[in-house]
């Protein structure tokens, strides 16, 4: 039976199981009312589901109406026209987000229009910056480009947003607010990198470092009952690091297989943490330094395919063996990690959406 795996008790069946000597009588009613109540809240859970992927969606929508296809027609409003926008639909997200968060049922749908909220922080620096012509270095261009581009001119825009998000985070405890604060640092240090003139690839893998290590940091203070900031920290952090990895120069082919093994180190990473993004990552980055080998280094050797097929098949069979021995590995990866790294598997919860 799975772990996870959902079947019905009944009243009968609990009479049934006392009449066969496996239940103590005097335990009888408390355990009927302990199944009673575990089964309304998976009830609830189950419920609740299909309502939390509905919000996301809705999120996702709107931030793409407002942030990610703001086109020719909105800049033609002008900088206090496009500040006056993102002000009104700012103002009334955050009266829905205190209606709705205040109630526990709700609770993620009020969050998550203050997130929007957050997230319309940019388009009012911008459009304040529009108007008056006050740039950090030289004007970037059309809004649409702040999520494409490393120009200078960007900064203001994101740190108003890490501004707005830490006054934000100190009122409302919701763990996808961290995703927009840390994407503003992500790209508050690549844009602080072109006004210094330095390079954004390793502009982008340091502080990918640093964000991680943040992420480390708040898992091993989390308590229980705080939001789950470390999932979106380990997220973006993870993607600036492997994403300015990868565009660094790799015209060696020691480079490369130190690539191919960072990435292999992610993916010891994941299983230590039982984080998938490093395993995602880690995983693609590897699969590329692999490609690599196949037209590049072995383009001409017959019998390459055949061993990359070979590794396939042994990956798989590792999967296969894994999947059967999940729990005395697991047992036994933590009986042999320091206690750090406990600690970080330990407050891992499933709480990164709320």
């Amino acid at each position: 039976m799975g772990d996870d795996e959902f079947f019905s008790v009944t009243s009968g069946d609990v009479d049934e199981a006392l009449s066969r000597g496996l239940l103590v009588p005097e335990r009888r009613d408390e355990l009927e009312a302990f199944l009673r109540a575990r089964s309304k809240e998976r009830e609830a859970t189950s419920g609740s589901t299909f309502s939390v992927l509905a919000y996301y969606l809705g999120t996702l929508v709107v931030l793409a109406a407002l942030s990610w296809f703001v086109a020719d027609a909105w800049e033609s409003m002008g900088g206090w026209g496009l500040a006056s926008v993102a002000a009104v639909y700012g103002g009334l997200f955050v009266l829905a987000g205190r209606r709705f968060y205040g109630r526990e049922e709700t609770r993620v749908l009020g969050g998550l229009l203050f997130s929007l909220a957050l997230c319309l922080t940019p388009l009012f620096a911008y459009g304040v910056q529009k108007a008056t012509g006050l740039w950090t270095g030289t004007p970037p261009g059309e809004y649409d480009s702040f999520l494409h581009w490393v120009r200078s001119g960007w900064c203001v825009m994101e740190l108003s947003t890490i501004a707005v998000a830490l006054a934000v985070i100190r009122g409302v405890r919701f763990s996808f607010l961290a995703a927009p604060l840390s994407l503003a640092l992500w790209y508050l240090t690549m844009d602080l990198s072109s006004l210094l003139k330095r390079d954004h690839r390793m502009t982008s893998l340091l502080f990918g470092l640093a964000l991680m290590a943040l992420a480390f940091l708040w898992d091993l203070r989390r308590k229980r009952e705080d939001p789950e900031y470390g999932f979106w920290l380990h997220l973006v952090g993870a993607v600036a690091f492997w994403g300015g990895l990868s565009l660094l120069d790799g015209r060696t082919e020691l480079r490369r297989f130190l690539y191919g093994s960072i990435n292999l180190g992610l993916i010891a990473l994941s299983a230590a943490l039982d984080r998938s993004i490093y395993l995602i990552l880690g995983g693609l980055g590897f699969f590329g330094y692999l490609g690599h080998l196949a037209w590049s280094v072995f383009e001409d050797v017959l019998y390459f395919p055949l061993v990359l097929v070979l590794f396939g098949l042994a990956v798989m069979a590792c999967g296969l063996w894994y999947h059967r021995r999940r729990k005395a590995l697991s047992l036994w990866i933590e009986g042999h990690l320091p206690p750090f790294l406990l600690r970080l598997r330990e407050v891992r919860g499933d709480s990164a959406w709320k």
